[in-house]
């Protein structure tokens, strides 16, 4: 809820906000402070698995549909890490492999665990 809370568009703190202050890393602040400029600076686009598969192909070395299409790379990428059949150790080397490379220009890469 913090997240959500630093980026509206208000900027007003929440209860939940000023709750987890001293939680925070300076490397959690530099985020929150840079997700604040986005609004003013353009939007940030999104994509869900990007580099593991698109229409016609799966798991292509530098591949992506946003890049073919737009040019680039999502500056938001999401990940599931569970919930699947899949040996998750393997998946997680993948992952790592494939989102270095992303890391450099600073893409926002966000995984949730899928387990219920």
């Amino acid at each position: 809820m913090a997240g959500l809370g630093a980026c509206s568009p208000s900027g007003k703190k929440t209860g939940a906000d000023s709750t987890v202050d001293t939680l925070r890393t300076a490397e959690t602040v530099n985020l929150l402070n840079n997700l604040r400029k986005v609004p003013t600076q353009g939007i940030m686009f999104g994509h869900h698995d990007d580099p593991l598969y698109g229409v016609g192909w799966e798991g292509d070395e530098d591949r992506s549909d946003v890049k073919s299409v737009c040019g680039d790379y999502p500056a938001v990428m999401s990940f599931d890490l569970g919930g699947g059949t899949f040996d998750v150790s393997i998946f997680v080397k993948k992952i790592k492999r494939l989102l270095i490379p992303y890391l450099v220009f600073s893409c926002l890469i966000m995984f949730s665990t899928g387990f219920f």
